[in-house]
């Protein structure tokens, strides 16, 4: 680094170890006299690295501060009047960049935990009621397809999968790779929402719905799920380019 006239601030430094599951001994590092200790995660650029790289501490980090977000815009939104769906869906709309920032990363590592999915389906699940102004007995499906918002977890998978994708054709060039980027964005979209209608499926026979257990997503559940056109007027997209 001095060759090419780089320094570094040691005093400043964080290090982490990232591959090594145990230390032996010491671990911390000595540069220029101070020393650095070895933590168990640092923070680069708004993201949580962590030993293994599971992403676990930074979407524990994110759910709580998407939770606080949440809950504090739901005291602002009153249930039977005040703001417009547009304007609950725009407020919505914050909770959903903190919860899935750098989804990419995280979320082929962490979403293979049910605990991670139900965190974010938690936190998402507030919002939801707002824009809807539903009741709280609503099951969460329920809500989910009312207030047309694709779960968090299938559209962190989504990210993941439209960031492989763009590397992907980042190798092709010319007409053909525009092409390629918009089959490929259009299939992953069009994936999202069949996951979404298989998952709700599953949800409808799962539960034992009682004769005073209809009124709770029933008949939301067996309506007909939003498309991907739909979608694409009621939420943020990420479009390969």
């Amino acid at each position: 680094m001095q060759q090419n006239h780089l320094e570094l601030a040691p005093q400043k430094c964080e290090a982490v170890m990232l591959l090594k599951k145990r230390t032996d001994g010491d671990s911390d590092i000595k540069l220029r006299g101070e020393t650095i200790r070895v933590e168990t995660h640092v923070k680069y650029l708004g993201i949580i690295l962590e030993q293994n790289l599971t992403g676990k501490t930074h979407i524990e980090e994110r759910l709580k501060k998407a939770t606080q977000v949440a809950m504090s815009t739901a005291r602002i939104l009153p249930r039977t009047f005040g703001a417009s769906e547009t304007q609950r869906r725009l407020l919505a709309a914050v909770s959903e960049s903190i919860a899935l920032y750098a989804a990419p990363i995280w979320a082929p590592s962490a979403l293979v935990f049910s605990k991670y999915r139900d965190k974010l389906d938690r936190t998402q699940r507030v919002m939801a009621i707002r824009i809807t102004r539903a009741y709280r007995t609503n099951s969460t499906e329920a809500d989910l397809v009312l207030a047309r918002t694709t779960p968090w977890a299938l559209l962190a998978k989504e990210r993941s999968q439209l960031y492989e994708e763009k590397k992907r054709i980042s190798r092709q060039e010319g007409s053909a790779a525009i092409g390629t980027a918009q089959t490929g964005g259009e299939q992953i979209r069009n994936h999202t929402v069949q996951a979404w209608q298989e998952r709700n499926a599953m949800f409808n026979c799962h539960r034992q719905w009682g004769p005073w257990d209809l009124g709770c997503g029933f008949h939301v559940l067996n309506a007909e799920m939003p498309s991907s056109d739909d979608q694409a007027g009621t939420r943020i997209q990420t479009d390969i380019k």
